[in-house]
């Protein structure tokens, strides 16, 4: 009975820590409080205006998860799980990662001295990820993948 309400509670907790211990690669920051910076004025002014553009992300980038086969992005609550199947390893910081969503779709990161570059579906959204700031920061652009009327 003992080891019954352990398993419980341990089934309670785990999602709490994340994917059985998985970290997220992003921290999304919120602008308004946290940032200040010319390139992510000029990346708002550029994309506020496009009919195409969702939302737009700052985050800074846990580049541990990038080391792992599996990640995790949470964006808005929602979190989107990824795996590895290949791996491009040209330096310890220089490597490109190919990988699957759980919906299927294809997913990739290109990781240059820690400026991470990235493009993935997700839903009804296409996801586009750049570099600012020399890469201390990062911008995720949330496309509308369906045409909008």
């Amino acid at each position: 009975m003992k080891q019954l309400k352990y398993l419980a509670l341990l089934a309670f907790l785990l999602p709490a820590f994340g994917l059985l211990g998985q970290e997220s690669l992003i921290s999304e920051i919120h602008p308004a409080t946290d940032f200040k910076s010319e390139d992510w004025a000029q990346v708002q002014e550029l994309y506020a205006a496009n009919p195409h553009v969702n939302k737009v992300y700052l985050f800074r980038i846990n580049e541990t998860a990038l080391e792992q086969d599996q990640l995790s992005i949470t964006l808005n609550g929602l979190t989107l799980k990824a795996s590895i199947f290949e791996e491009d390893r040209r330096k310890s910081n220089d490597f490109s990662w190919l990988g699957k969503m759980e919906d299927g779709f294809g997913i990739f990161f290109t990781v240059m001295q820690n400026q991470v570059v990235s493009k993935f579906y997700h839903g009804k959204y296409a996801y586009t990820m750049f570099p600012l700031e020399g890469g201390k920061f990062h911008a995720l652009i949330e496309y509308h993948s369906i045409p909008q009327n």
